[in-house]
């Protein structure tokens, strides 16, 4: 299942539609679902279309205080480092003019999960300094995230245990 989602580090926006397609077709996404709830922060999109490499990605948003809607579509091909896999999730943080998307890698398996250090470090950080990357590793500081939009770079390894 692909989930697409902005974090509560986003909170001055509203995640309204998001739509994510493959050759022309849309393979995840509905705005209607994003239209009946307003404070919605995320979608996920069953079936196992979804969870292929897209071509391109529709994203919506709205600035809560100025009520300002923006939207983007971005080309995602040569973006993605591989096809999403279950559990994986597209990650915005939204700014003003600017979306910033990140994949997150799936979260291991609960029974082979390690203990994670350094996540309040990182949440102190993100905090301090407000930037999307800081933003988007602090809230996924437990998962492997590579930034895929505007720029393109790896952002965090989880830090285990030895």
């Amino acid at each position: 299942m692909l989930t697409a989602y902005a974090g509560w580090d986003s909170p001055d926006f509203t995640f309204q539609d998001f739509r994510y397609f493959l050759n022309g077709k849309q393979i995840a996404g509905d705005s209607r679902s994003f239209v009946q709830r307003i404070e919605s922060r995320g979608y996920s999109g069953p079936g196992e279309e979804s969870i292929r490499v897209g071509d391109i990605v529709y994203v919506k948003w709205r600035h809560k205080p100025t009520g300002t809607v923006y939207e983007n579509t971005i080309d995602l091909r040569g973006r993605l480092p591989a096809p999403i896999k279950e559990g994986g999730a597209l990650y915005f943080v939204l700014a003003h003019e600017t979306v910033h998307v990140y994949l997150v890698g799936p979260p291991q398996p609960w029974e082979n999960r390690k203990l994670i250090y350094g996540c309040d470090k990182l949440k102190k950080i993100g905090k301090a300094e407000p930037t999307p990357d800081n933003r988007a590793r602090a809230y996924n500081c437990a998962d492997k995230v590579w930034k895929v939009y505007p720029e393109q770079k790896l952002i965090n390894v989880p830090l285990e245990q030895p």
